[in-house]
């Protein structure tokens, strides 16, 4: 375990690293790094088809880096992995994420999307698909890191075995994020 954790830690600070490159025509290819401490609390309920009904006790912690090219001011793109941490084991998505600044300036609201597939060591997730839609502010902290705030929901599907039978599942969280972009 601790060298997981080291391995992803080694990842993530050597991610930072990002630098602009020149294209063979002279034009800026602009790539981006943003990363991002994420909190979840579990939302509603989990319905199984036969009826039983099970309450979203789950709470992570998380860390993502996601590394990408800008397009323009407004919109960037990129591939995500992550380390969310919850009670009884972890989970590792790895995502495709867009970022969206609806305005140009020091202060623009922003929309983030990420959807993509994860492993985890949970046993109550086979694995599936992991989607991340948020929305929040991003602010300039200088010509060229960011700094954003975004609230949203992490919906975590998934199958899951019940009495011989196989169950489709969603886990629903609510998410704080909070990140810097390079």
């Amino acid at each position: 375990m601790k060298t997981k954790l080291l391995f992803i830690s080694l990842l993530l600070l050597a991610s930072q690293l990002v630098f602009a490159q020149e294209a063979k025509n002279g034009s800026k290819i602009k790539y981006t790094n943003w990363t991002e401490l994420n909190c979840g609390m579990g939302v509603g309920t989990v319905a199984l088809s036969n009826g039983f009904v099970m309450d979203n006790l789950s709470y992570s912690l998380g860390l993502k880096t996601v590394n990408g090219i800008k397009l323009d001011e407004h919109f960037s793109f990129g591939i995500g992995v992550g380390y969310e941490k919850y009670a009884t084991g972890y989970l590792i998505p790895i995502t495709l994420e867009t970022s969206i600044s609806l305005k140009k300036g020091a202060i623009s609201p922003i929309i983030n999307f990420g959807i993509g597939n994860y492993k985890t060591n949970l046993p109550e997730l086979i694995g599936s698909m992991y989607y991340s839609p948020s929305i929040g502010i991003k602010t300039n902290l200088s010509p060229k890191m960011d700094f954003y705030f975004t609230t949203g929901v992490k919906i975590i599907a998934t199958d899951k075995f019940f009495n011989n039978s196989v169950e489709s599942l969603y886990y629903k969280l609510f998410t704080i994020n909070t990140g810097l972009v390079f």
